[in-house]
């Protein structure tokens, strides 16, 4: 499936970025708690190609031409949780081939790098409202899944 994607200007109605998708299958979108950044996280696989990749495609909306810059996970690695820094330009990943067993990675996107990676056993990922503090959950265990 295409995904067809105009970020549209209200009241304008002035397209400001067109983006076509070939071959994704879901989209989820998180905007940035200033409006700065819009991030859509856009899972390409299929049947035909279960092991095609994750992007995460970072829009700068105060930019002149809205740029954007895509940061690409292969496949297996399934995107746990996504959370952007308050007021800020960084944003966290869960990302894990299994439950309880993934990478907590933050990214800058001012700076196109990784800033840290950090394994866990986390399912959520939260930012304190300054952005300097981060939160993670983990589901409570049960005898059976420890042994």
């Amino acid at each position: 499936m295409n995904l067809h994607g105009p970020l549209v200007h209200v009241p304008s109605k002035k397209v400001l970025v067109n983006t076509l998708v070939v071959g994704a299958q879901n989209c989820e979108m998180h905007w940035q708690s200033d409006g700065n950044y819009l991030a859509v996280l856009l899972d390409q696989s299929s049947e035909r190609h279960p092991s095609a990749y994750i992007n995460i495609a970072i829009f700068e909306l105060k930019k002149p031409h809205i740029p954007v810059e895509f940061f690409e996970f292969e496949r297996e690695s399934k995107i746990v949780a996504f959370a952007w820094e308050p007021k800020g330009h960084r944003f966290g990943v869960i990302q894990g081939l299994t439950p309880y067993s993934g990478e907590l990675t933050f990214y800058d996107v001012d700076l196109l790098q990784v800033l840290a990676t950090k394994k866990t056993m986390a399912m959520n990922i939260q930012w304190n409202p300054t952005g300097r503090f981060v939160a993670t959950r983990c589901p409570p265990f049960s005898k059976k899944k420890m042994d």
